[in-house]
């Protein structure tokens, strides 16, 4: 049989091949934390200079359209030609929105002066402007 000076001393081996491991786990387990994180802000620097890049594109591509859209080259010539008509669909969508902007001022001018409520008692003068629906 096994003395109890014997158990202890395996018991007290076993738990310091456990304490080792449990080191070497951990270590490891910060090792990977931390090249998770540098990853992940190496992916953050990576994703800035994309948009970096994307953004000089950008510009290169407008001083571009500026400067050559009434003769662009034969191999721009399409994206140029499809810009100049978006850049007229802008506008006149802009100019659209002022009129509705500029028609709704002249609306809310219109109500304030009215009393359309009936509350007064005397008859709309805005009725004569404006015919019911179904009576157009």
């Amino acid at each position: 049989m096994t003395s109890f000076e014997e158990i202890r001393e395996k018991a007290s081996e076993i738990a310091g091949k456990v304490a080792d491991k449990s080191l070497i786990f951990a270590k490891k387990a910060a090792d990977k934390t931390k090249a998770a994180a540098k990853i992940a802000k190496l992916s953050a620097e990576i994703a800035a200079e994309k948009e970096r890049v994307k953004k000089n594109y950008a510009e290169i591509g407008r001083i571009y359209y500026e400067k050559y859209k009434e003769d662009p080259e034969e191999d721009v010539a399409q994206a140029v030609s499809e810009i100049s008509i978006s850049m007229e669909i802008i506008e006149a969508k802009r100019a659209e929105i002022e009129e509705i902007k500029s028609a709704g001022d002249d609306k809310a001018d219109d109500v304030e002066e009215c009393c359309c409520d009936e509350s007064c008692g005397e008859s709309c003068s805005c009725e004569d402007e404006n015919p019911a629906d179904g009576d157009e």
